[in-house]
């Protein structure tokens, strides 16, 4: 049977390789840099290409990306994260030697030499406690940053410190002297006065799973992108199929704060990444940009985890500010199960209509589906939505009668990028046909 595939053309969040391949899995993104926000004012993102092939439980990415230096001669240092810390699984801890193989970055064509890189968000008092200065806290990690970043601010070090390693703090047992929450592979590009450097990027990508690893989700977020100077250029991004991967697998494609995408029904890929100049595939997600600022959001472990993980905080109670999500890309995919519960994910709430086109009248007076309300699905038509939806304000009533109505997943804002909506609701556990639930 084909099934067609809702294009959430609504886009997202959330970057690298992450390697981690349990329930709060992996995700990939464009290099970022290893600065705050805006440290590398004269270097640009001219152009991004990304390839990704997918197979049944991972997606080989290659990407490449045109840097252009504006100013003087400088060195960026640039990274791409290998493991993301979570309660279930992680190797930050691991040697970066176990596991820098698992990519390649080439600049300008020549191999690249990368070293490991930990990343936290700072906490000061956390080093207060510790009875060090900052340049002695500095000098023990081996920190990146200029200065002492402030509260909640990214704190990039080259040394991941167990208590038991050092005796000086053997009282803590056997645990880090400071978290980190990602371990990345980071190297350094030279750049002369007004030279252009690509940057290519190729390495394997296992999908976040539940944990019968029946459904499998992929996440690329380009809010790297907008750490650099000015915005992107230019851009394609094409997802693809592998010979071992069944297209209609695809259950939910969500582009946030992106154009919109399209879906083709036979692709020559017009890219000049090695291996895929002029490769043809049966099927294909674009997305092609011109001058594109994407949409910034926290650096912090958080966005890399659009689902369980930033959305997650929410859930705990947390007030979801309307930054909180970026420009992403976001697949759901599963052989066999079709998802019909889902999550509102826009903080700002979305209108639910009597009809599925724009000017129809809300289904009630300001009526809204809530961030991370759950809605159950009835059908599509186009890129609308009918759903069901209870509004229970915060407490359970089962005797409430719900609301039905359409939802537009296609909804742009002014500059024509389609603005998050639905997501499909996440389980930890889904059962395989013939499981017993």
């Amino acid at each position: 049977m084909n099934k067609a595939i809702p294009i959430l053309i609504l886009l997202l969040l959330p970057t690298l390789v992450i390697a981690d391949a349990g329930y709060l899995g992996s995700v990939t993104q464009n290099p970022a840099p290893v600065t705050t926000l805006g440290a590398y004012p004269d270097i640009s993102m001219e152009s991004e290409e990304v390839v990704v092939e997918l197979h049944p439980t991972y997606a080989d990415v290659t990407a490449g990306f045109t840097f252009q230096n504006g100013g003087e001669e400088q060195t960026a240092i640039m990274y791409l994260p290998l493991e993301i810390g979570t309660v279930f699984v992680s190797r930050i801890a691991s040697s970066f030697e176990d596991l820098k193989d698992e990519l390649s970055i080439q600049v300008n064509n020549q191999e690249m030499a990368t070293e490991g890189l930990y990343q936290g968000l700072y906490n000061p008092e956390l080093r207060q406690e510790m009875g060090l200065s900052w340049e002695e806290f500095s000098a023990l990690l081996q920190a990146l940053n200029s200065k002492e970043p402030a509260l909640g601010e990214p704190l990039y070090f080259r040394k991941y410190i167990l208590s038991e390693d050092d005796p000086d703090y053997a009282s803590w047992g056997n645990q880090p002297l400071y978290p980190a929450q990602m371990l990345s592979a980071s190297w350094a590009v030279p750049f002369a006065p007004q030279e252009s450097r690509t940057v290519t990027c190729t390495y394997r990508y296992f999908y976040t799973q539940d944990y019968n690893q029946s459904t499998e989700r992929f996440a690329y977020p380009l809010f790297t992108g907008a750490t650099w100077a000015g915005s992107i250029g230019k851009g394609k991004i094409y997802i693809v199929p592998a010979e071992d991967f069944d297209w209609e697998d695809i259950r939910w494609v969500a582009g946030i704060y992106m154009p919109e995408v399209e879906e083709l029904s036979y692709a020559q890929l017009d890219v000049a990444l090695p291996g895929y100049h002029q490769k043809t595939y049966p099927r294909a997600l674009k997305w092609y940009f011109t001058d594109f600022e994407p949409k910034p959001m926290s650096l912090g472990h958080l966005a890399f985890y659009p689902d369980v993980g930033s959305l997650g905080v929410y859930f705990m109670g947390d007030e979801a500010e309307e930054d909180y999500i970026g420009s992403l890309i976001y697949l759901y995919i599963s052989s066999f199960h079709q998802p019909t519960v889902y999550t509102g994910i826009s903080p700002s709430g979305i209108p639910l209509r009597q009809e599925p086109k724009e000017t129809a009248n809300l289904v009630a007076v300001k009526e809204e589906i809530k961030f991370l309300e759950q809605v159950d699905f009835l059908e599509t038509k186009g890129n609308w939505m009918k759903v069901s939806y209870t509004d229970y304000a915060g407490e359970y009533d089962p005797d409430l009668s719900p609301f039905i109505g359409w939802v537009n997943l296609n909804e742009k804002n002014k500059d024509g990028l389609v603005l998050p909506s639905l997501l499909p609701w996440v389980d930890s556990y889904v059962p395989k046909p013939g499981e017993n639930e």
